[in-house]
């Protein structure tokens, strides 16, 4: 028994034997695999630390404390799970060809499923998982058959939770807008998407006429009395024609419409010029945005529950129904079926018992990993592009030290970082990635030549062909101690991968380091707006992948909810 200071009595703690102490540039971060839980180290502290879990010293009670607070040695805690969705494909024809389509959608495929079919389909979601379920109707472009609006309206009679996916060209014909406001009012949410803020650049890389199309249907629905979201999508290859054109298009919306602002992502047809590499490259580009509609964009970083033993789709808690009836576990896995609605088990596909559901501990790269209830595998899709392998992430001691740095100063939202981020991320802190891991990833790094080769292969095999040769060495070897560089940053002073564009709050030694951030971040000032800024109607702009508004709220089991 170890006396507190407070004069109360606390019992000493287990045997250590589940905590391992990953090194960080400055101190360490001790880490309960199987809990799920860490804590960051002073530098001081770790020697002490090190000896207790060697079994060969102890530890004072001040550390003891703070090791029972953070939740270390305590017995898991079951995780709930979110809500289970399913997304339809109605069709995978389209009337653009976006150059970044992730489902690389354009033609009908053979035996599409009838209307008649989808609505079996709806039916069963609802006998199968209660009104508890979300359902996406997406594409191709849904809007292309003409039972699409039934299919939403059965969504929504039956209690489900309702999203249209659409490039709105399509809505202001017939009495389409009207029959989508009636869905919008009974709370359906409608995403119209746009790829660009001016005509030029949204119809290039969209490769059809979009821009005034879509503008046109939501008019069209603000008209009717309900108006859609806009999914805006940032590209890092035409970021400058976004920013130039923003306050213009922001002036031709409605009023008050909600803009979510969105990032490309690998899948598809969508190439390496699409995306941005780095979150400093994301969080930069807001700013810049910000300052040219004239608004303030304040964000939370969205972290996950903690602890987790794998992504929706990896748990079996998600499904997409490909337009000729194909599943999948996730809508960017286009590759990897796991059967069909005709099959016998498609009830238990659809309840997500199946043995697809793939928990990382389960998994041969992931199970002696001390962020196995962290990372919990990574992304599956993103798995998938990379390696061709949905359940080999590209990992390694690089992978998780950078990890470490970044979770010992809350940033928590890390683990769902695409890995060209942690990879840039890593360079940024001197942490040591295997060369030809940077060059598969690291576009930039590449000499045009190489680039060019590169480019001109389908994503996921050009990826895997190097990327599947190189697992074997990105995922063996010892943890290596911080290099010369990543203590010469440390020693600097590192409160964020984000320098000046945010101000995230390093967690006090001791303190519960599985929060995210705890207070919502401005990115622009109102006092510094773009040139052209001018005056812009009052829409309400939010980031799609990094959450508006206020903290995440803690739940009783010690998860986060998103």
């Amino acid at each position: 028994m170890i006396a507190l200071s407070q004069g109360t009595r606390y019992e000493s703690f287990m045997s250590p034997d589940d905590l391992v102490l990953v090194p960080l540039a400055s101190g360490g971060l001790l880490v309960s695999p199987s809990r799920g839980r860490f804590m960051r180290m002073a530098p001081e502290q770790v020697p002490e630390v090190r000896a207790w879990l060697n079994g060969s010293g102890h530890i004072d009670s001040d550390l003891n404390h703070d090791i029972d607070a953070n939740e270390l040695l305590r017995p898991a805690k079951l995780i709930t799970l979110g809500r289970p969705s399913v997304s339809l494909q109605l069709t995978n024809a389209c009337n653009l060809a976006c150059s970044y389509c992730y489902s690389d959608s354009g033609k009908l495929l053979p035996l599409e499923l009838s209307a008649e079919q989808f609505e079996q389909i709806v039916v069963k979601i609802r006998q199968l998982l209660g009104a508890n379920a979300n359902v996406t109707l997406t594409g191709g472009e849904p809007l292309l058959v003409p039972w699409a609006i039934d299919v939403a309206e059965w969504v929504v009679q039956a209690g489900l939770r309702l999203t249209l996916l659409t490039n709105g060209t399509l809505i202001a014909e017939a009495n389409r807008a009207k029959r989508l406001a009636s869905l919008l009012r009974r709370g359906a949410d409608i995403r119209v998407s746009i790829s660009g803020t001016s005509p030029v650049a949204c119809n290039a890389i969209s490769r059809g006429e979009r821009f005034e199309r879509a503008l046109a249907g939501i008019w069209a629905l603000a008209e009717a009395g309900a108006a859609p979201a806009v999914d805006l999508v940032l590209f890092a290859c035409d970021i400058e024609s976004t920013l130039d054109h923003a306050t213009k298009f922001a002036n031709s919306l409605p009023p008050d419409i909600e803009v979510r602002v969105g990032f490309a992502h690998l899948g598809g047809r969508a190439q390496r010029e699409h995306v941005f590499h780095s979150q400093l490259e994301q969080f930069t580009t807001l700013r810049r945005l910000g300052e040219a509609v004239g608004t303030e964009l304040c964000i939370t970083t969205r972290s996950p529950r903690l602890p987790r033993d794998g992504s929706a789709c990896a748990l079996g808690r998600r499904l997409h129904v490909r337009s000729d009836g194909a599943l999948f576990t996730c809508h960017r896995m286009l590759g990897n079926a796991v059967g069909h609605v005709a099959d016998s088990s498609f009830d238990e596909l659809l309840c997500g018992t199946s043995i697809f559901a793939k928990p990382a501990h389960t998994l041969a790269t992931c199970r002696d990993c001390p962020f196995v209830r962290l990372c919990a595998g990574g992304c599956r899709a993103e798995n998938f592009i990379n390696t061709a392998d949905r359940d080999v992430p590209l990992c390694g001691p690089w992978r998780v030290q950078v990890l470490a740095e970044l979770l010992a100063v809350g940033r928590t939202d890390a683990l769902d970082w695409p890995v060209t981020h942690l990879v840039t991320e890593a360079r940024r802190r001197g942490i040591e990635v295997p060369e030809r891991l940077r060059m598969v990833l690291s576009p930039p790094l590449f000499e045009a030549s190489s680039r060019q080769s590169l480019r001109h292969l389908p994503l996921a095999r050009s990826t895997a062909l190097v990327a599947g040769a190189i697992l074997s060495a990105c995922n063996a070897g010892p943890m290596r101690e911080p290099t010369a560089r990543a203590q010469a940053s440390a020693s600097a002073g590192d409160a964020s991968v984000l320098g000046s564009t945010t101000n995230v709050n390093a967690p006090e030694t001791g303190s519960q380091s599985n929060a995210p951030p705890k207070s919502s971040v401005p990115l622009v000032s109102s006092a510094s707006p773009r040139k052209n800024a001018g005056t812009v109607r009052p829409n309400r702009w939010r980031t799609d992948t990094l959450t508006l508004g206020t903290p995440p709220a803690r739940l009783d089991n010690g998860s986060w909810e998103e």
